[in-house]
């Protein structure tokens, strides 16, 4: 089985640059509507 480990997006919506390194038990995404929680599931 394959796991991530962690993510790397450059130029989120052409300005923001994110890396999000994963727990191996649970990872719980939060935030506000429109902050881009389904997007980076996708």
């Amino acid at each position: 089985m394959y796991k991530m480990e962690y993510i790397k997006i450059e130029k989120l919506w052409g300005r923001k640059d994110i890396e999000i390194y994963f727990n191996p038990d649970i990872n719980i995404f939060i935030g506000k509507n429109g902050s881009g929680k389904t997007t980076l599931t996708n």
